[in-house]
């Protein structure tokens, strides 16, 4: 890999393999001396001072769900109040072993939310 600076801490990778490449955009979010590193892939018509990196990807754990939400849809309607879901991570039934896992991109220029408090109004419906 080489890396290239076209702009105030921006930065322009070249991967040799693209299975390098896959790797590293799939396995973020990565940080560099305690600093989110933001990747995206590159425009190649954008000027650098166009590019705007503001989305990252992080994985949030669902604890404390009824056994019958732990499910792919459940982790959906949740993600979705975050930001945009990714994935679910769930076993072939669609049901989730542990806590629930769900891939989500958030909007990093904007305040990240703590927590949140859901409530469940029909237990049957889920």
């Amino acid at each position: 890999m080489e890396f290239t600076p076209i702009g105030d801490n921006l930065f322009l990778f070249h991967f040799n393999h693209i299975a390098d490449k896959q790797r590293v955009l799939l396995n973020s979010p990565w940080s560099f001396d305690k600093h989110l590193v933001l990747l995206s892939e590159m425009d190649a018509h954008l000027l650098p001072s166009k590019v705007v990196l503001s989305m990252a990807s992080f994985w949030v754990q669902i604890h404390n769900l009824p056994l019958i939400s732990m499910t792919r849809e459940v982790g959906q309607l949740i993600g979705n109040k975050i930001g945009l879901v990714v994935d679910v991570e769930c076993g072939y039934d669609g049901a989730a072993v542990g806590p629930l896992r769900i891939r989500v991109q958030i909007d990093v220029s904007k305040p990240l939310r703590r927590g949140m408090k859901l409530s469940v109004h029909n237990r049957n419906s889920i």
